[in-house]
């Protein structure tokens, strides 16, 4: 329930998606006859449209949030056994052009960074959790596309372990623990990218486990005085973002998930 929810709570968490929903709202009113309230609604609705795509108020509020962990320098724990977990939400074949095929989308750098560090680390216990996010999606299917990348390039020589069920960062972090419950190893990287980061670092500890934050695929742009931009549609993507991972974190915390 909590997956479906948050599934169907993650549409009016796009800004644009909350914008047309307040003009519908403003054209009932109008109909109803209470302009004055419509009018209010319509400038709001026009303020933050502003704000949202044509200011880098969205780069702000991500470097907030990308700030929060670091990558860390490795060399204490090079010498102990070592994990390193992926966290899905790469891949998507819902492509038209070439089907039956997985497709990296924008926070693949999860995957290549995640590969850097298993060619640097061979004996390292690299884990990818992923089933699929979609409410109507195929079982194991991120887990599966990761194989697949896997076959078609240089593999590594690391132990490559697959978790196939998860449909969120909660499940991802519970069934990953389940699964490597029984290995020796007590250093565990955390790849996934940097604004995702707190969910997934408090959820694995909510859950049982401290990781070791390995941030990746940063969104945020330098701030450039006057802070002003005309790529609005980048703009409303990071605010997609924003936005989805803010929902996301306060959920968390109200579910005791962080």
């Amino acid at each position: 329930m909590f997956f479906i929810v948050s599934k169907l709570l993650g549409i009016f968490a796009q800004p644009l998606n909350t914008m047309a929903l307040l003009l519908a709202i403003a054209a009932s009113l109008f109909h109803l006859g209470k302009s004055r309230f419509a009018k209010y609604i319509i400038v709001f609705v026009a303020v933050s449209f502003v704000i949202c795509g044509y200011t880098q108020f969205g780069d702000f509020a991500l470097s907030v949030l990308e700030g929060q962990y670091k990558q860390p320098v490795l060399t204490r724990i090079e010498n102990q056994p070592l994990g390193i977990i992926v966290m899905g939400g790469t891949t998507s074949r819902d492509k038209q052009l070439k089907k039956n095929w997985y497709h990296l989308n924008s926070s693949a750098e999860r995957i290549t960074e995640a590969i850097i560090l298993a060619k640097q680390h061979p004996s390292a216990l690299l884990v990818f959790t992923g089933g699929s996010g979609h409410l109507l999606g195929r079982k194991g299917e991120e887990a599966l596309a990761f194989r697949t990348l896997f076959e078609q390039m240089d593999p590594v020589k690391n132990e490559v372990l697959l978790e196939t069920e998860a449909k969120n960062t909660w499940q991802n972090a519970v069934n990953t623990i389940a699964m490597i419950k029984e290995r020796k190893i007590v250093n565990w990287l955390l790849v996934t990218s940097a604004f995702h980061m707190p969910r997934s670092v408090g959820s694995f500890k909510k859950a049982g486990l401290e990781v070791i934050a390995w941030p990746t695929d940063y969104r945020a742009e330098i701030l450039e005085f006057p802070w002003i931009t005309a790529n609005s549609t980048e703009q409303f993507s990071k605010m997609n973002v924003l936005i989805h991972e803010l929902i996301g974190i306060l959920a968390y915390r109200l579910f005791g998930r962080l």
